[in-house]
């Protein structure tokens, strides 16, 4: 099920876990309730027909081509009712101000924190608002101009895009400053329960503190970002089956880059895994005693990964299926200009 929000309408297109049924459910704010709420029968209802409810200042009307599980009509109901609820208080109407130096404070959305950065560097004129999330969640800015024009940037699994319209492959949405009001609300949507997109809440800011800047918003799954302090040595230990996968990092390296280091005694196909910020997958493998890169070792830019890298640990298991056994997160700024070296024992 995903949802898609406009200022004065959501719009649900659910499969309710169902293989035949397809809904298209719209509750549309600009029409007033005139009649309480009212569910035709599932009898009355025959292919290409629709249904018309007035629930609260809602008027949700949906069509379908299939006969509906039992219970389908009322959990659409109660689905479209608690986003509708959820949606009255999590509106912000206050304007969010930048504090000294120009920086705004931290942000808590749902459980959440979200740490806000501003870059001088920019495009005059123009405002660019860009999404640095933790792995795997499915998370989503967005932003409507005053001509009613939505622009999206959302991640899922390491991997950006923009518009679903539109999907380049892109961390950040670019609008011109004259297609803003002087304030704009900036919406903050997560992928929920059973994997139900959701608008979780909305911050106003002065278009002023945006133009010509790169803003970043850094969203953090929970409210710490790591558990440790930015630039912190790595010395962790990870249990895989028994052994322990040790990764520790030293300053051994060059400012701007990183470098991994993986060894194992392993002798089935073992690897470790990262993603870069455009999504791309980056491993370090081992099989047959061979490496890939043949010296064990990977050097990135620092620039090129996530605020928040997530380092997997892959092996071979049954009928040599490729799985990942665990991960660890690190924030970037422990990664840059040291080398983190992977042993994972025999």
């Amino acid at each position: 099920m995903s949802c898609i929000q406009n200022d004065s309408r959501k719009q649900f297109d659910a499969g309710l876990i169902h293989p035949r049924p397809k809904l298209m459910l719209t509750c549309d704010s600009a029409i007033p309730n005139a009649t309480s709420p009212n569910i035709a029968s599932r009898k009355d209802l025959t292919e290409n027909e629709a249904m018309t409810i007035s629930l609260l200042p809602y008027r949700i009307k949906f069509s379908r081509s299939s006969v509906l599980p039992v219970g389908g009509e009322l959990l659409l109901l109660t689905v479209c009712y608690l986003l509708t609820i959820q949606s009255a208080f999590a509106q912000t109407t206050a304007v969010s101000m930048p504090g000294p130096g120009g920086n705004f404070s931290d942000i808590q959305v749902d459980g959440d924190r979200i740490e806000i950065r501003k870059a001088a560097s920019g495009f005059r004129n123009q405002i660019r608002i860009k999404l640095d999330a933790d792995n795997p969640w499915w998370k989503m800015l967005r932003v409507v101009d005053k001509n009613g024009l939505a622009y999206s940037v959302e991640q899922m699994n390491g991997r950006y895009r923009t518009e679903a319209g539109n999907p380049r492959r892109m961390s950040y949405i670019s609008i011109e400053s004259k297609d803003l009001d002087n304030t704009f609300k900036l919406e903050f949507w997560k992928a929920k329960f059973l994997g139900v997109t959701t608008y979780i809440r909305s911050e106003t800011y002065r278009k002023q503190d945006f133009v010509g800047r790169v803003v970043t918003f850094n969203w953090n799954d929970g409210l710490t970002a790591g558990g440790s302090s930015p630039n912190a040595p790595i010395n962790e230990t990870v249990s895989i089956e028994g052994k322990k996968v040790t990764i520790r990092s030293s300053d051994i390296g060059t400012k701007g880059s990183v470098k991994f280091v993986f060894r194992t005694g392993l002798a089935w196909w073992t690897a470790i895994k990262f993603l870069t910020h455009d999504g791309k997958a980056r491993f370090i493998t081992k099989v047959n005693g061979k490496y890939e890169p043949s010296n064990n070792t990977l050097t990135i830019p620092t620039r090129s990964l996530p605020r928040n890298t997530k380092l997997e640990f892959w092996t071979a298991k049954a009928f040599g299926v490729h799985t990942n056994m665990a991960s660890r997160s690190f924030a970037s700024e422990r990664l840059d200009g040291r080398t983190i070296t992977i042993n994972w024992p025999k």
